[in-house]
């Protein structure tokens, strides 16, 4: 979506009246960082995480409501949205949404409820009703009570070929094969399982397809796996640190994990902290740390980069700003 030095992006929001606000649209210059005035594309009820088709003609958005809702919109040239159809999330508490390389399925993860549901995209991009949905406390064979699911985002790898679900409340990562052409999904045995408490809340896969690296929310650190043949996932490589030594911890969590497009670095946003720590990526996919610097906006829990790698945008919870950094394209390091 990048038109001359500008490049249109998507807000997602938090809307505690829900008959005002929703999805917001900003241009940001690409030679200097620089955005528009944010501009209301389309009112929804707490849309919280979106995502967009390959073919940029829709956005999906997951409203994170006690019954949940997942929703689809018509993108206009202009980047006004228009409402196309809202399903169920199949669950409570949807906070995640994720299409498949092929703009044919959508991804939820419901986190009040731990489960996770697929559905059909029409052509004309109407969601069907849910066609599986999956427990994930089930999936993981878990029979304490005391442990409840808290299924916190779907990623489907650049083949198409593998679904993985991180699972905050069961500290682990489901592995499911994907079949694109019957839009079905396949739990694997073999399935990433974190230490108790860690929390793992979202997942950044190596441009190369061989790791995988997951933001653990609770215990401040990356884990990072070596990815199977088929998919699977098993012991971690490493774990690391996302904070400095000697940090205090109280109210501090990480939110959002990225790999820099070159595949060379990490980055990793801190909440109550309010930082972004940087790391890089070594040939063995093992990381080591760049630095630590403030974000400048505050709680921040959502990132992306523009197309070219050349900014990171940085998004705060508890100040409704956003904020853009210059990736220094030899060190990583953001300015």
């Amino acid at each position: 979506m990048i038109h001359a030095q500008e490049s249109l992006f998507y807000i997602g929001s938090y809307t505690k009246d829900k008959t005002k606000g929703g999805i917001w649209s900003a241009k940001m210059n690409t030679d200097t960082g620089a955005f528009s005035v944010a501009d209301m594309a389309t009112p929804a009820p707490n849309p919280t995480y979106i995502t967009i088709s390959p073919e940029d003609d829709f956005v999906f958005a997951a409203e994170e409501n006690t019954q949940g809702t997942v929703a689809s919109f018509q993108r206009s040239p202009d980047g006004k949205l228009s409402l196309i159809s809202r399903q169920s999330s199949s669950g409570s508490g949807p906070c995640h949404v994720e299409v498949d390389r092929t703009g044919k399925t959508l991804f939820v993860a419901n986190y009040t409820s731990g489960t996770i549901a697929s559905y059909a995209i029409q052509p004309d991009g109407v969601l069907s009703e849910p066609l599986e949905t999956f427990d994930l406390r089930k999936l993981f064979g878990i029979s304490d009570p005391a442990i409840q699911s808290h299924a916190h985002g779907n990623y489907i790898d650049s083949a198409n070929h593998t679904l993985y679900s991180c699972d905050l409340g069961t500290d682990s990562v489901g592995v499911f094969q994907f079949n694109a052409e019957q839009r079905k999904l396949t739990p694997l045995a073999s399935h990433g399982k974190l230490n108790t408490k860690s929390g793992p809340r979202h997942l950044a896969f190596h441009p190369s397809g061989k790791w995988l690296y997951v933001n653990q929310e609770m215990s401040l650190a990356i884990s990072i796996f070596e990815r199977h043949p088929d998919g699977g996932i098993d012991t971690p490589l490493q774990v690391i640190s996302t904070i400095p030594e000697g940090t205090e911890t109280k109210g501090v969590s990480t939110a959002e994990i990225l790999c820099h497009p070159s595949g060379k670095w990490i980055y990793l946003s801190n909440r109550g902290h309010d930082s972004i720590t940087v790391f890089a990526v070594g040939n063995d996919g093992k990381l080591s740390w760049v630095e630590n610097v403030p974000s400048l906006v505050k709680f921040p829990r959502g990132m992306m980069f523009n197309p070219s790698g050349k900014w990171l945008l940085v998004a705060g919870q508890k100040d409704n700003r956003i904020t853009s950094f210059r990736v220094d394209p030899s060190t990583g390091k953001i300015q």
